[in-house]
């Protein structure tokens, strides 16, 4: 049946299934991504007898490097079957770059076009759909679903998690601006964006939305006008959002007719967010010791260590909910020491000098947003998580290497 069917027709078909890679991960809940994901994989196992791409073998071990650790840190850990279900939930990191390279190049770059054209129209009608359900909910007395973890709950989507690809598209929406001819169409897809990244109110999203929207005024050649809007909006929006930004800087939703000062707010960031996540990862890597240091605690490792660690230091929330690291540095060293430290150095050595040899600063912004995720959130403990950043990363590479400026 393969076979039969036309190239062209192959091409589409694998465009649209890399395309659900990211796309499936708006659906509500994680059973639509595994779904289409687990389809993609089948798919492109099948289309391998169609055209096979040779791999660079060396290339494709650091570009998949991070799927290591886990694996052989499975050996020692505790929980061998909680172990084999977080492998299985990693292989996008070494399933999809494969699957990527080996399959014909012509029809993965098709499903990157699609990716960069219709994501970020997918996202923004998915998360404008979220706020018009909140904010319904909110007229009607249910609650405030506008507000950040409520908001959380409505998209069934970790904030940090749906500001990550939230970013991410606006990034391909940004890099494929000018082919958007309509003004008002323009202003409206960037306004729903910043809307967006407003309500679900990460501040790591926030930041990294601000360095995106930055990085294009200044480097891109636009009209007058276009920059100033893009200066102006996210301005405007922070008087408009005043609240919300006040609320997640002091980590709490205040009362209506509660006042707070700048000083304040700072204050309740230090307290609230600040030293918390520092007393966090202190805590994390305190608990790792003698030969863990080399090899960390294992791919699913006792907890116990760890919780006693929050509750020596006053995390009282962190050890009732059983926090992980909240940083993907530390928690890389957590489970798999200086080894999976090392590793990931190297990973991320590779991935830094291809994007240099491109002379393209599109990619160099899509991965130091994650490399400055890391410092928030273990991304890579999640499957949403991991997909995203496998892709990105699978993504970067073959862009690169189809533009022929891969370093030697």
């Amino acid at each position: 049946m393969i076979k039969n069917l036309e190239e062209n027709t192959k091409t589409q078909i694998i465009g649209y299934l890399v395309f659900m890679t990211l796309g499936s991960l708006l659906l509500r809940g994680s059973f639509f991504s595994a779904l289409f994901n687990g389809i993609l994989i089948v798919t492109l196992l099948v289309f391998l007898k169609w055209k096979i791409n040779k791999i660079d073998f060396k290339e494709f071990v650091l570009l998949s490097i991070l799927f290591l650790p886990t694996l052989i840190g499975f050996l020692y850990s505790e929980d061998r079957l909680k172990a084999i279900e977080f492998v299985y939930r990693s292989a996008p990191l070494i399933l999809i770059p494969y699957l990527y390279l080996k399959t014909d190049t012509k029809a993965i770059l098709n499903g990157f076009s699609f990716i960069e054209k219709y994501l970020p129209l997918l996202t923004v009608s998915v998360f404008l759909g979220y706020i018009i359900i909140g904010y319904y909910y909110f007229r009607t007395g249910l609650g405030d679903f506008l507000y950040y973890s409520n908001f959380s709950r409505l998209t069934d989507i970790h904030p940090t998690y749906a500001g990550c690809i939230v970013n991410l598209a606006l990034i391909f929406w940004l890099k494929n601006y000018k082919t958007h001819t309509h003004v008002i169409y323009r202003a409206v897809v960037v306004l729903s964006f910043i809307l967006i990244l407003f309500v679900i109110g990460s501040k790591a999203t926030i930041f990294i939305a601000l360095i995106i929207t930055g990085w294009f005024t200044f480097t891109s050649k636009i009209s007058l006008f276009t920059r100033l809007f893009l200066i102006a909006t996210p301005f405007f929006l922070l008087i408009l959002f005043k609240t919300n930004i006040e609320n997640r800087l002091s980590d709490k939703k205040l009362e209506s007719n509660e006042n707070i000062n700048t000083i304040e707010l700072l204050n309740n960031l230090y307290d609230n967010d600040i030293k918390p996540r520092v007393l966090l990862w202190k805590s994390n890597i305190a608990t790792v010791s003698g030969l863990e240091i080399i090899f960390g605690k294992g791919t699913i490792a006792n907890e116990e260590d760890r919780l006693k660690q929050y509750k020596k230091n006053g995390l009282t929330y962190a050890t009732e909910n059983k926090y992980n690291a909240h940083n993907q540095y530390v928690e890389i060293y957590y489970h798999y020491g200086l080894f999976g430290v090392l590793a990931f150095l190297v990973h991320c050595i590779f991935m830094i000098r291809i994007i240099i040899a491109s002379k393209e600063s599109y990619y160099l912004l899509i991965f130091s947003s994650f490399l400055f995720y890391f410092l928030f959130e273990s991304l890579l403990v999640r499957s949403f998580g991991i997909i995203v950043y496998a892709f990105a990363i699978s993504y970067i590479y073959i862009k690169v290497k189809n533009a022929k400026n891969l370093p030697t």
